[in-house]
C-alpha cells in the first residue's frame, strides 16, 4: 500500500494540487524536521500495513510549506492519529502561534468531512509540549471534543540528580524495597557496554550478551502469560524497528544467580526521551524487588546519556484507570502527566 500525500491550503482551507517546487519543499522539510521517532517516515512505511490507507497531510501558506502530519484510516474504519503508535503530532515549521495552529486544525476537519469518517488524534503526553496550553484550547475552540485523559506515568530526570539519591525522596516502602533488591546479588545486563551500575550495587556488572536482546523478549512474554496480559508486538516486529534508521532500540535485563527474572525494552522517541515499551518481572521473583532495582537502573543510565525524561506509559486499559497498574508505577516513584485524546465528529 502506498502512503497519500494530501496538500491543503490553510487560508483557503481547502485541498489543493501542489506545484513541483512545493512538492520539492516539502519533501526536504519533511526528511530534515525533527520529530517523534513515531512520526518518522520509516515508521509509517512498515507500520502502514497496520492501517487501511495512510495519509500524510501537508499544509500549505502562500507558496511555502508551513506543516504536516500524518493520518491513517484503521482496519475498523476509524480515522486516526497515530493509527499504530502511542501518540502523534501537528509539526508546524515555523514559530507557531494559536491563528495558524488554528487554520491548521480547519483544514484537519475539511479532510475528516471530505472522508466522511471521525478523527481522533492523540497527542504526546503534555511533559513533551511546551505549547500544550493554546494546542488543547485550539483543538477545543475548533470543533474538537475531548475524549479521553489517559494518566501517564513518568521519570522526570531533570529533577533528580542522582540515581544514588532518588531514593531518599521516595516512601519508606521504596527505599526498603530498593535495599532488598541491592542485598538480594541482583545484576543488571544491557545490550550494549555503556551501563554503569555502581550506584546500585557494588556486586552488579554490566555484561555484554549477544543474545540479551531476545532474552529480554522473552522475559516480557512470560511476565504477560504470568497475568494473562496482551503482548502486542512480537520479537520479529521489535527487531525490524530496531533495524530502523532513525531508531534507537535499548534491551535491558535484571539476573538473579545466573536467571533472569526482570527486562525492559526501551525506545528512543527523541532527543529528549525514551519510552519504556515493555518492562515486567517474574513472579516467582518478585519479593527480590527486580523492578525498584530496573527502574533506578533505568534512571541512572538515561541520565547519564543526558535525557530529560523516561515515559513509563499509561495506567489506563482500555479508556479507564488500571488502579493497580496505577498504583504501581507511583510505588516506584513515577510522577503522573495526561496524554490525552480529542475526537472531531462531522
Amino acid at each position: 500500500m502506498k502512503m497519500t500525500d494530501v496538500y491543503y491550503d490553510i487560508n483557503k482551507v481547502e485541498k489543493i494540487n501542489p506545484d513541483y517546487e512545493i512538492k520539492i519543499q516539502a519533501e526536504n522539510i519533511i526528511k530534515n524536521h525533527p520529530v517523534y521517532f513515531f512520526d518518522t517516515e520509516e515508521f509509517h512505511l512498515y507500520h502502514q500495513k497496520n492501517a487501511k490507507e495512510v495519509f500524510k497531510i501537508i499544509f500549505t501558506e502562500e507558496s511555502s510549506v508551513t506543516g504536516f502530519c500524518y493520518i491513517g484510516i484503521t482496519h475498523s474504519d476509524k480515522l486516526k492519529a497515530p493509527y499504530s503508535s502511542p501518540f502523534s503530532d501537528i509539526y508546524i515549521i515555523k514559530k507557531p502561534d494559536s491563528i495558524l495552529l488554528e487554520n491548521i486544525l480547519s483544514c484537519i476537519k475539511r479532510f475528516s468531512d471530505n472522508m466522511n469518517l471521525d478523527l481522533y488524534f492523540t497527542l504526546p503526553p503534555i511533559i513533551c509540549d511546551k505549547d500544550y496550553a493554546v494546542k488543547t484550547a485550539s483543538f477545543l475552540d475548533g470543533g474538537f471534543k475531548l475524549d479521553y485523559a489517559h494518566v501517564n506515568n513518568y521519570y522526570d530526570l531533570k529533577k533528580i540528580d542522582s540515581a544514588q539519591s532518588f531514593p531518599e525522596n521516595q516512601s519508606h516502602s521504596f527505599r526498603k524495597n530498593i535495599k532488598r533488591a541491592i542485598n538480594s546479588d541482583l545484576k543488571l545486563v544491557k545490550n550494549d557496554n555503556e551501563l554503569s551500575n555502581e550506584a546500585l550495587s557494588e556486586t552488579s556488572q554490566n555484561s555484554l550478551i549477544d543474545d540479551t536482546d531476545i532474552r529480554a523478549y522473552n522475559i516480557i512474554r512470560k511476565n504477560r502469560e504470568e497475568k494473562q496480559f496482551p503482548l502486542a508486538m512480537s520479537f520479529d516486529q521489535i527487531k525490524a524497528v530496531e533495524n530502523m534508521r532513525a531508531s534507537q532500540v535499548d534491551y535491558f535485563i535484571v539476573s538473579m544467580e545466573k536467571n533472569d527474572i526482570a527486562a525492559a525494552i526501551v525506545f528512543k522517541v527523541s532527543e529528549e526521551m525514551v519510552q519504556v515499551i515493555y518492562w515486567g518481572s517474574l513472579e516467582d521473583y518478585s519479593k527480590c524487588r527486580p523492578m525498584e532495582f530496573l527502574a533506578m537502573s533505568l534512571i541512572e543510565h538515561y541520565k547519564k546519556l543526558g535525557f530529560s525524561y523516561i515515559d513509563i506509559g499509561p495506567s489506563t486499559v482500555d479508556d479507564k484507570i488500571s488502579h493497580g497498574l496505577l498504583a504501581f508505577k507511583k510505588n516506584i516513584g513515577c510522577k503522573t502527566t495526561l496524554k490525552m485524546t480529542f475526537v472531531y465528529k462531522k
